[in-house]
């Protein structure tokens, strides 16, 4: 009987053990940052994908109306992702840095009434606004993209 009881336990906790071991795939790693930087309460579009970032931000009442997209990223060199002391009302900002300055920002639109078009290169990150109580885990969420990155750029012929 005893063990009758204990093959019944194991088979009901096994599967929820495992579950909870499970790791968010690429693809939901990006929808959720995707997800939570576009809730941060901006009229906003913000895209993500293995070498761009890119948002658009449209505010017509104080005439802002812009593209920014960041091309050439390399999550597998992300150096660190932190809060910055800025922030603002309930959203913080986090910066996403990497230890590559190949990331070529590219700007366009109009600003208070002045039309912009400007590409930087060698810039080492970029900052995204995200709501405060999802800043630990954006955090998390990078890291995760970056480890997913590395192992999907690993030399299969290396030891």
């Amino acid at each position: 009987m005893k063990k009758l009881i204990t093959v019944l336990f194991l088979s009901a906790v096994l599967p929820t053990v495992q579950g909870q071991a499970k790791k968010p795939t690429k693809e939901e790693t990006i929808q959720f940052i995707q997800k939570t930087v576009s809730n941060a309460g901006r009229d906003l579009e913000f895209q993500i994908n293995d070498t761009k970032v890119s948002w658009k931000n449209i505010e017509p009442s104080i005439g802002l109306n812009y593209n920014r997209e960041f091309t050439n990223v390399r999550f597998e060199k992300l150096l660190e992702v932190y809060q910055s002391s800025l922030s603002s009302g309930e959203n913080s900002n986090v910066r996403i840095k990497f230890s590559v300055n190949t990331i070529k920002y590219h700007l366009t639109g109009t600003f208070y009434d002045e039309i912009k078009d400007l590409t930087i290169d060698d810039k080492d990150g970029f900052t995204i606004v995200v709501p405060r109580e999802k800043v630990q885990s954006i955090i998390k969420a990078f890291d995760r993209l970056k480890e997913i990155t590395i192992e999907e750029n690993k030399d299969p012929f290396q030891n």
